[in-house]
């Protein structure tokens, strides 16, 4: 248990840990030193970004200025590795370096980041031991030769090393973009590479990769054979579960780290001192973590302060000691009042309800803990696409101590019925049940597993694929007979297509969160989304070696009429461009809020995030900024409503609208 005492700190010291020389198992011993931030002697120091990892990782002891102090495993294998043999070696830890015990001790140093990491000599970024080929993967991406070196070895060995948590993780944002332009390391066990390097790697693979299948053919499973042996190729299982792994990691985590290089590259810095031109402008800095986690959710807003001006942090900081909820209402105030183009309800959905009354904050406070998809790459760009006169509005007034908002806003329609996403089957978290399942999807696919207790990853992510198939064409089947059944609506001149370019309206390709895909348009798009919805009952054959692999996989869960469910499930191969852009704006990856489906009382429809029910009004808000988008809200009575979520709206809106006289917005408050 530690034991330290910190000495206090004045305003613009931190302090620097001293490690002692040291190896392999030997005592990790050091010193805390007070110094200036803006001089930090001629000998510097070398600032760590590391992941903190979960609160359950086991401690380990080092000592400082002699007394027991207790580091989490991650911290405690990076100061092994990280430590000289022959000198000591000064660095900027936070973990160690700041108080974590005492608020008003991190509500000094916090401030304090953005000059930490530009002084640093050099920013170490730890990304864990050698671990699952990490050297390996590590090495590989930045030797600028991946697309030649490649075996199946070395394309899992990179798979794995994108996982790794850093990558995802908010605090490195700011860690990385403010370190020197050719300062930035990046260590994994024994190896270490210049971050320019990984950086150039990490695009590498994005670009050429690519996910294609005939690639992934031509692998081999490790060191290349002697020509005389040529390597035995891939089956079509170990083809088709790489695939869906890449798939799964390039469009979650592997984009994760390639925003980290848009983002060091993009930034822009002070050609006189090299450092980063802080900005007064929240939203912008917040948009920049907009995937990345944070263990404590208001460090979603803390971990980015070494991006923001000083009188920015200032008065963030006042909140401090709050609840994340109140960390987030802070903030959203401040990008309401602050930001040029405050509108970030396109970008971050609103606390639940639920939660809202319970934190005692507005309704449209903004959740900056959320990290599924953006609703810029849902882009509902139905309110923009129409070529109107309309007048500028774009009234933000605060009142009842700033927890009530008065905006003007359109109201376009009630809403009568809501179809929310449900889990079909839900994969076991229990790893005994995990093994069963394994073992039996082997023993058909006529897998010989060596270790058939030991159940591996792409084991679990072939299962997990192919519920979240099953569950997407179920959801869809469910939401086309909702939409056939809806009052008649405005007219339009083909259903099918009308239905799929609402469900995909949300769609964006882009903000480097995945790649462009030619999605089909017109009669085409209605012709390919039936074929989906035809997998939900049947339907003609499709590839017999993916239809096998789905089918096993029905059979291995006791899924209700596994042949059906086959079926559904390998229609995604015939139409993968559809189908992964339905993923996108469906089931994204990594979001816990699963897209819901409406109608209206007019016949109009559209999908919404979960929360909305019957009664509820769709709306255009904030009419008059760069982002126009409909949003659903509750009503609390009269001109007075509750946030509950964006949404969508399919075309005819307009019609509804002019016809009410409804075009022009009417002054209501959001509380």
């Amino acid at each position: 248990m530690s034991n330290f005492k910190y000495t206090r700190v004045e305003d613009g010291e931190i302090r620097i840990i001293e490690l002692q020389p040291g190896g392999g198992l030997e005592r990790i011993q050091g010193s805390l030193r007070v110094v200036s931030v803006k001089n930090p002697t001629s000998e510097g120091y070398s600032a760590l970004s590391y992941t903190w990892g979960p609160e359950s990782q086991p401690r380990s002891t080092i000592f400082l200025d002699g007394r027991q102090f207790e580091v989490r495993q991650n911290l405690f294998e990076a100061l092994q590795q990280l430590r000289y043999r022959d000198r000591c070696r000064r660095l900027w830890i936070d973990a160690i370096c700041i108080n974590q015990e005492d608020s008003e001790d991190k509500k000094m140093q916090i401030p304090l980041m953005s000059l930490i990491y530009s002084k640093a000599k050099t920013v170490e970024i730890w990304l864990g031991t050698s671990e699952g080929n990490g050297e390996l993967g590590l090495l590989s991406l930045a030797s600028g030769e991946l697309e030649v070196i490649a075996t199946l070895e070395i394309v899992c060995a990179v798979i794995d090393f994108l996982q790794r948590p850093w990558f995802s993780r908010v605090w490195v944002i700011q860690e990385l973009i403010l370190s020197g332009s050719d300062v930035a390391f990046v260590n994994c066990g024994n190896a270490r590479v210049t971050w320019d390097d990984l950086s150039r790697g990490i695009t590498e693979i994005c670009d050429t990769l690519n996910l294609n299948g005939a690639f992934l053919r031509r692998l081999v499973p490790q060191k290349r054979q002697p020509e005389d042996a040529p390597p035995a190729p891939l089956s079509d299982i170990q083809v088709a579960m790489l695939r869906n792994r890449l798939s799964t990691v390039m469009l979650s985590q592997g984009m994760d780290a390639s925003m980290l290089c848009g983002l060091r590259s993009a930034y822009s810095y002070r050609s006189a001192q090299l450092m980063p031109k802080p900005s007064s402008a929240v939203g912008p800095v917040l948009r920049s973590s907009r995937y990345a986690k944070a263990t404590v959710s208001k460090d979603k807003v803390y971990g980015l302060c070494g991006l923001l001006g000083t009188s920015t942090v200032d008065e963030l900081m006042r909140s401090f000691d709050k609840t994340a909820d109140e960390v987030f209402f802070a903030a959203t105030l401040h990008i309401l009042q602050n930001d040029a183009h405050p509108n970030m309800y396109h970008e971050y959905p609103t606390i639940p309800q639920s939660r809202a009354r319970t934190s005692n904050v507005p309704s449209w406070t903004l959740d900056f803990s959320f990290t599924g998809v953006t609703y810029a790459e849902l882009r509902f760009t139905s309110f923009t696409k129409f070529d109107i006169p309309r007048q500028q509005h774009d009234k933000i007034v605060f009142g009842n101590g700033s927890k009530e908002m008065t905006v003007d806003v359109c109201i376009i329609d009630t809403i009568t019925n809501v179809l929310n996403q449900t889990t079909i089957a839900q994969a076991p978290n229990n790893p005994e049940a995990w093994v069963a399942y394994s073992r039996r999807f082997c023993e058909a696919a006529g897998i010989v597993s060596t270790t058939p207790l030991d159940v591996s990853w792409q084991d679990r992510l072939n299962v997990q694929s192919f519920i979240e198939d099953f569950n997407l064409i179920s959801f869809l089947d469910k939401a086309h007979e909702l939409y056939q059944q809806r009052p008649t609506g405005p007219a339009c001149k083909d259903t099918a297509a009308s239905f799929w370019a609402t469900i995909l309206s949300g769609l964006a390709i882009d903000y480097g969160r995945n790649t462009s895909m030619a999605l089909p348009t017109g009669h085409q798009l209605a012709e390919h989304g039936k074929i989906l919805l035809l997998g939900a009952h049947g339907g003609t054959a499709v590839t017999p070696t993916l239809s096998h692999i789905s089918h096993l996989t029905a059979l291995a869960l006791d899924l209700p009429d596994p042949q059906a469910a086959s079926a559904a499930a390998t229609r995604r191969f015939l139409v993968p461009a559809l189908y992964t852009a339905l993923q996108q704006v469906l089931a994204p990856p990594g979001c816990n809020a699963l897209s819901g489906f409406y109608v209206t009382s007019k016949g109009l429809c559209g999908l919404c995030l979960p929360g909305a029910q019957g009664g509820d009004v769709v709306a255009r808000l904030f009419r008059g900024t760069r982002f126009e988008i409909p949003i659903v809200l509750r009503p609390e009575g009269v001109k007075r409503y509750s946030v509950v979520c964006v949404a969508s709206v399919s075309e005819g809106w307009e019609e509804i609208c002019t016809a009410r006289q409804a075009v022009d917005p009417e002054e209501v408050v959001l509380v």
